[in-house]
């Protein structure tokens, strides 16, 4: 036994470094975990487990109350919104157009394949928005590890999130493939939303179970269909339910075997709060080979986790199946199953004692090794507390269940006393431990009491997992009745939303003999109805609950929490605030009034960090100048339930966690050279002068390209290997796939400029033997640009070239890398240059004239006007975006403002925004270095 989103005039750049500070230091909401998967493992097993959640970015622990079970973050993905998708998407065309020796590393395959398996998974519409952040960690538990339920969280570097039961288990562990995040379900297409099955039936290999490992899935949980788990018992089994699906288990079992089948759901998951009735309701229905049912359960007395105890009929197989009253789920709709021969106690009698007196306790329930105990309860004190039962031989333990311990004197019940003429007499204070029986139904009591004297009558029974129902009533010798009462809400109750026990107080009229009476009100009865009656006088005192269970603290500074009192018998002291025990890193301050039942505490840290989240007991002190009163208050979370209801749910710890805030961003030094600069590039307008301009945002049919500048140089595309494309750089762009295709523009007077700049994006994926041609408009002479092919030698193969009359400029740097660059190639008159990513290229080409102008129509992405026979056969390979052409030189401080009318336009807010998602990116290992730069510096922001 154990207790326990056209070109704009004006420009401006956002100094990027300090947008990064000011986001980090932007304060974090609080966390929050939803449900964990599975929720537990065996002693001695390492699992790895699922946690889903809110405000988990910096994750970077996981923290399991008591000893012998520790864990580490192994992966976060938080739900991607559109920039994000789109990010890692690109991130991952860079990744496989890679060579294949540098894809095959280790650190790139492994890139590749988690954003592959990130973007499968993800769901634009999730069914529950505040679940959809998963953090997968890896527990270990240790041999020796008290099984049980404990809690467990997870921590940033300035938080801690809310405790979800976590158990450590006995048995061998069975734990499906943990469900994707499931889809939000549209009205009239609910069908969309139901998981398909994926796989015939499997069964689990045995060293698997043994091991408590995860499964691949076979059926269950996701899928629908009559797929199977065949198991060995005894065992936990760990799922999750999908909307409108059933998980099955078949196992083999022989005649006799006492079978209980303990569902844990609701008990994991206490409330929903968008869901009624407001948690999971799993019903567990058994069938032998034949299909034919032999047992059905959908509760267990006043709990809705079902508990099914069955003793089998014949040897053969069973199937044991699983699924929601309502055909609901998703991914918190977590279940354990325990099941076999193991240790279950279904009642205490006497559900208490008084503190110091040794009772003999009578147990019944399935698969005990005992029928009687000895409660040997350390330090006890007034309180309830977990009782566990050792199986048959010796080696398992049952469910906890609930002991008090009062301070009254106690008496058991007495039959006959179901009549007024056979009351049994008690002499007050008493506590009453007692039982419903099946045949009288009805207990009671005979006090006498004096005029004045207060009497309260309180019934213990659900509160200590007892099935009663109770009602009681106080009447006088004639029978009349003076006070009446069934349920009393209880506070305190936890997750039991039915507050049956009853609680009675009211003031003799006068001397004489009274009569308590106690039933059920639904008039049942039995062996499993067991109460504690307390008749006395008032007894003030009181209970607090504190809220949250956590509590994050700046080093060296302050928090508060919620204190709420639960006030009984009339207690109205004061009531102030202490932490327990030694502690020099924790102050608490606060006072209630005697009139108040809500306040709060502020607590210090006298610290800088905690490395891990501390333990804290906060005690509530009252004193009446005779007597003092002293409560933990116990850790609580105030959770909703089916959106209206609220429930203080209690936890087994109040964790504090201290943390350095990071600090603020730096303020940059006033360079008033740079603010010059600034101001100069804000008056820098758009140039004038733009005769051709292909955006490609849209698509077009026919083949049509629409010149957007109104001058009606409008192209044609022409030829299958030139088509529109929507990953351009900025909405859509034109893709050439290497075989003949182009776009050709009819000849104009303004198309034959005597200088020019040209401009564009590109993205070439690969150097080619040949030349490449972008703009082609020659006779021999007119321009043209080009990209080198491996044919011109190594030091030019993959650069670009203009081409004037004959005459060269060549970039300083290569195109052919699969990245977007953008291109400004320009003639003035005098010289050739180029400007490559907005950097001025080294290499220019003085020549003095003008461009000779040609009858040729303007030609992109072919490869001349008079190709070879073999260029004939070949084309431009790559994207096109923004192609624009002027009739004149663009200035060198023009260059960054045409490059910025075809970069996407950001406010101030959007950077922000941008910069905080890639900083997570590149923390999850989903960017690699060079591509965040890349992103980084495109970030421009405009007024």
């Amino acid at each position: 036994m154990n207790m326990n989103h056209h070109p704009s005039n004006r420009f401006f750049t956002i100094p990027v470094v300090m947008l990064i500070c000011s986001l980090l230091s932007t304060p974090v909401l609080a966390q929050y975990i939803g449900f964990v998967y599975p929720a537990g493992g065996q002693r001695g097993t390492t699992v790895r487990v699922t946690l889903g959640g809110q405000k988990l970015e910096g994750v970077d622990r996981v923290v399991v109350s008591g000893s012998g079970v520790t864990g580490q973050i192994i992966e976060y993905n938080k739900k991607m919104g559109n920039q994000e998708v789109q990010l890692i998407t690109e991130q991952l065309q860079e990744l496989k157009r890679l060579p294949a020796a540098e894809r095959a590393e280790p650190a790139c395959s492994n890139t590749i394949a988690k954003i592959e398996r990130i973007l499968r998974d993800q769901v634009q519409n999730p069914a529950c928005a505040s679940i959809a952040n998963l953090v997968i960690a890896e527990i270990v538990f240790a041999p020796d590890a008290v099984p049980g339920p404990r809690e467990i969280r997870l921590c940033t570097k300035n938080g801690i999130s809310n405790p979800l039961v976590f158990n450590v288990g006995q048995l061998p562990e069975i734990s499906t493939e943990p469900m994707t995040t499931s889809s939000l379900v549209v009205l009239g297409k609910e069908e969309q939303a139901v998981r398909r099955k994926r796989r015939a039936t499997k069964e689990a290999p045995a060293e698997m179970m043994m091991q408590g490992m995860m499964m691949e899935s076979a059926g269950a949980p996701t899928d629908l269909g009559e797929d199977e788990y065949y198991v060995k018992l005894p065992c936990t089994l760990n799922g999750q339910i999908a909307q409108g699906a059933v998980d099955r288990y078949c196992f083999s079992a022989k005649r006799g075997q006492k079978l209980a089948v303990i569902v844990q759901a609701r008990e994991l998951v206490p409330f929903m709060a968008d869901a009624v009735p407001g948690w999971f309701q799993p019903v567990l229905v058994l069938r032998n080979a034949q299909r034919k049912e032999v047992s059905y359960v959908d509760d267990y007395q006043f709990k809705p986790d079902p508990v099914m105890l069955c003793e089998i009929p014949e040897d053969g197989d069973y199937h044991l199946e699983i699924y929601d009253s309502l055909y609901r789920g998703r991914e918190d709709f977590v279940y354990r199953i325990t099941l076999g021969e193991i240790p279950f106690v279904t009642s205490l009698f006497p559900l208490g004692s008084r503190v110091g007196e040794v009772t003999k306790v009578e147990v019944k329930g399935w698969n005990l090794e005992e029928s009687y105990i000895m409660p040997d309860i350390k330090d006890p004190q007034p309180g309830i507390y977990p009782v566990t039962i050792r199986g048959k031989g010796g080696l398992l333990l049952s469910n906890p269940m609930p002991y008090a311990q009062g301070t009254l004197p106690e008496t058991f019940e007495k039959e006959p006393n179901s009549q007024i003429r056979t009351a049994q007499k008690v002499t007050l204070p008493i506590i009453i431990n007692g039982r419903i029986d099946t045949t009288s139904k009805k207990d009671i009591f005979q006090l006498d009491g004096r005029s004045n004297d207060v009497v309260v009558a309180e019934v213990m029974a659900r509160r200590l997992s007892s099935p009663l129902d109770s009602i009681v009533k106080l009447t006088d010798e004639k029978g009349k009745i003076l006070a009446l009462n069934d349920d009393r809400e209880d506070e305190s109750a936890g997750i039991n939303t039915h507050h049956a026990d009853s609680l009675l107080t009211y003031t003799l009229p006068k001397d004489g003999t009274y009569y308590l009476h106690l039933t059920d009100t639904q008039n049942r009865g039995g062996e499993d109805y067991n109460y504690r009656l307390r008749i006395s006088e008032p007894m003030p005192d009181f209970d607090l609950r504190l809220v949250p269970s956590m509590v994050a603290i700046k080093s060296n500074s302050t928090a508060t929490l919620k204190v709420f009192a639960l006030r009984r018998d009339g207690f109205t002291n004061a009531i102030s605030f202490r932490i327990k025990g030694e502690t020099n890193s924790f102050t608490v301050q606060g006072k209630m009034a005697a009139t108040q039942n809500v306040t709060t505490v502020t607590i210090k840290a006298k610290v800088g960090e905690t490395v891990e989240p501390a333990i804290l007991v906060i005690e509530g002190v009252a004193t009446n100048g005779i007597q003092e009163w002293v409560r933990e208050a116990i850790p609580t979370e105030d959770r909703m339930q089916a959106f209206l209801w609220r429930h203080l749910v209690p936890a087994q710890e109040l964790r504090a966690l201290v943390y350095n805030p990071p600090p603020p961003p730096p303020k940059q030094p006033k360079d008033k050279k740079r603010e010059e600069t600034q101001e100069e590039k804000k008056k820098v307008d758009f140039p004038q002068g733009l005769i051709l301009h292909y955006n490609f945002d849209q698509w077009e049919a026919n083949g049509k390209v629409t010149d957007r500048t109104g001058r009606n140089n409008t192209g044609q595309a022409t030829g299958a290997g030139a088509k529109w494309t929507n990953s351009g750089k900025q909405l859509g762009g034109f893709e050439f796939s290497g075989t003949p295709g182009y776009i050709e523009v009819n000849n104009t007077t303004n198309l034959n400029p005597k200088t020019l700049t040209l401009g564009l994006w590109l993205k070439i994926p690969e150097m080619a033997a040949a030349d490449r041609y972008l703009f082609e408009k020659q006779q021999p002479v007119g321009f043209a640009l080009r990209i080198a092919g491996s044919g011109n030698g190594p030091e030019k193969k993959g650069k670009v070239c203009l081409m004037v009359n004959g005459k060269e400029c060549w970039s300083d740097g290569v195109v052919t890398d699969a990245l977007w660059h953008h291109v400004i190639a320009r003639y003035d008159g005098q010289r050739l240059s180029l400007a490559l990513d907005g950097t001025l290229q080294k290499n220019s080409t003085e020549w003095t004239g003008e461009i000779s102008s040609s009858t040729n129509n303007l030609v992109i992405g072919l490869n001349r006007t008079n190709p070879t026979a073999s260029e004939k056969k070949t084309g431009l390979s790559g994207v096109l975006d923004d192609v624009m052409l002027f009739d004149h030189a663009i200035r060198d401080e023009e260059i960054p403002v045409v490059i910025a009318s075809t970069r996407p336009k950001f406010t101030k807010s959007q950077v922000m925004s941008r910069l905080k998602d890639l900083k997570e990116l590149l923390d999850r290992n989903l960017l690699v270095q060079s591509f965040y730069d890349r992103k980084v510096k495109e970030c421009e922001v405009y007024p």
